[in-house]
């Protein structure tokens, strides 16, 4: 038998749909698509509907919503990119958003060349 559906995908949508009608909805904020890693932390992100600009406009507003911090961290690891952290109810959360995409995906492509065998 196989499976049309992977659970991961499941869960993702459910966390979307959650974050965006209630939290976002709430909030005033446009909707993001939003997932949860495997450690737990529930991320969202503006995806490709957004320009970067605009995807940097929504990404603070959830970040403000949430009472997110920024992480400098983060952002000197992942070129072209920012991130907000934070707690809520003892949830880890997560946005971000693309800043650059000419450098994001400059350095999606050199990772992908680095696991990708000669």
């Amino acid at each position: 038998m196989t499976n049309d559906w992977r659970l991961g995908g499941v869960l993702d949508d459910a966390v979307t749909s959650a974050m965006n009608g209630r939290v976002g909805r709430f909030a005033r904020c446009q909707p993001m698509f939003w997932y949860q890693q495997r450690d737990g932390t529930i991320v969202g992100q503006p995806g490709p509907d957004y320009d970067d600009d605009a995807g940097v406009a929504v990404a603070e507003k959830w970040a403000a919503a949430l009472d997110l911090t920024p992480s400098a961290e983060k952002d000197a690891t992942i070129v072209g990119t920012r991130t907000w952290t934070g707690r809520i109810d003892g949830y880890a959360l997560e946005v971000w958003c693309i800043t650059d995409r000419a450098q994001f995906e400059s350095l999606c492509t050199r990772q992908a060349a680095k696991t990708i065998p000669a």
